[in-house]
């Protein structure tokens, strides 16, 4: 006659899976997404970055990372389109910067900007995005003003990564 007690304890069974997974929410990795840009001469070169999709991510982009994959970074998403200024306050590692127009074209690259730095980057017109990639992607794939970017959002989770 053990069925009265699993029926006592199925709302505490209950509750205590929708707490697991209202904290599996909570504390879910980044929006990911996948850049790819297309330079001029038609070669594509794509990027796994990590979205900053909180206020609390874009304020701390990419700081106090001590590396960065050759084909990773971070996506800052401004719509409605905005002429958009980033610094390097507590970033320790150069960054390339690639602004991106309304029309999906790269409107300025900053190449290895200066870490720590509090002088603002901008490309001085309104911008969907801006993509950061470890510092010397631009150069070392021939990424420059007019090649084509676009990307696309993909959600990840800590259950899918590799212990």
């Amino acid at each position: 006659m053990r069925l009265p007690a699993v029926r006592s304890r199925l709302p505490l069974l209950v509750l205590a899976a929708l707490w697991s997974f209202a904290l599996t929410i909570a504390h879910a990795d980044p929006v990911a997404a996948v850049v790819t840009v297309t330079s001029a001469n038609g070669q594509g070169h794509e990027f796994l970055v990590e979205v900053a999709d909180t206020e609390e991510r874009r304020e701390r982009g990419l700081m106090f990372r001590e590396e960065l994959p050759a084909d990773g970074g971070m996506i800052f998403i401004y719509d409605p389109p905005q002429v958009a200024a980033m610094w390097m306050k507590n970033t320790l590692i150069p960054l390339d910067m690639v602004f991106v127009d309304t029309e999906g074209r790269i409107a300025h690259v900053a190449s290895r900007t200066t870490p720590h730095s509090l002088e603002p980057i901008s490309a001085g017109v309104p911008v969907s995005a801006v993509i950061e990639l470890k510092g010397g992607s631009c150069d070392r794939l021939g990424i420059r003003v007019g090649d084509r970017a676009r990307y696309e959002l993909a959600v990840t989770s800590k259950s899918s990564e590799p212990r």
